[in-house]
């Protein structure tokens, strides 16, 4: 980036596409160097600082909000004929028993070894959330990561925070900034259970938010069948 801002004519405009605090240093580079700097980051999570200091700011979320809509409006129309498709597929379907001596190859174990390991840290900071006010990425990464590495690789700040990235990048997290507490003026990433993800609510019923939905449209339809039997 310095070689290309060191090209005085070859721009006068940098777009950002991030609110990420950690470009400050690019953004104060080249607008020291006299070129604007336009930065586009989504608005939960556009860093303060970087937004009072770029030229200006178009949030990612209003210059895409039809299609953020749209979107919407697609994947609440597709999870609704994929749960009616499964239930038709499952109807009739006996249930199948798990065979107690059938073992799974080596692969599998440790697919199912990772889950578990997943499994127990989304317990982790679920079981925080709900009496802590939030739970810091700092926080995350070397207070509850390191009960679920080695000993060696928990010592190592890299590591840890290598995990932690590779977590956050998961499904079953969500991560955004609030307010600092102590520093209302800077503001403070945080990680929770992602209480979007449909696995998360076969773990937690309590967080499902369309499961009921889905019910009530289920039973409705049994009723209608029920009052119209195909002949």
């Amino acid at each position: 980036m310095e070689w290309l801002l060191l090209r005085e004519s070859a721009f006068d405009i940098l777009i950002l596409i991030s609110g990420d605090h950690d470009f400050m240093p690019l953004v104060e580079k080249f607008m020291n160097y006299g070129k604007d700097v336009f930065i586009c980051p989504v608005k939960a999570t556009g860093n303060t600082e970087m937004i009072e200091t770029a030229t200006d700011t178009f949030f990612i979320d209003d210059i895409l909000s039809e299609e953020l809509e749209l979107c919407k409006s697609e994947y609440a129309k597709n999870t609704l004929k994929g749960a009616i498709d499964i239930q038709e597929k499952l109807k009739d379907r006996p249930i199948k028993t798990a065979d107690k001596h059938h073992y799974l190859d080596d692969k599998s174990n440790e697919s199912d070894k990772r889950k578990r390991s997943i499994r127990k840290i989304v317990d982790a900071v679920y079981e925080r959330e709900k009496t802590m006010h939030f739970v810091s990425l700092t926080y995350f990464r070397d207070k509850i990561l390191p009960d679920f590495m080695n000993p060696e690789s928990a010592d190592d700040f890299q590591n840890r925070k290598n995990f932690m990235l590779e977590l956050m990048e998961s499904d079953y997290f969500s991560v955004s900034q609030i307010d600092n507490p102590k520093k209302p003026e800077f503001k403070t990433s945080i990680i929770r259970v992602n209480h979007n993800n449909t696995i998360i609510w076969q773990w937690y019923p309590e967080l499902s938010k369309v499961t009921n939905e889905l019910a009530h449209i289920f039973e409705e339809n049994e009723a209608l069948k029920n009052d119209n039997p195909v002949k």
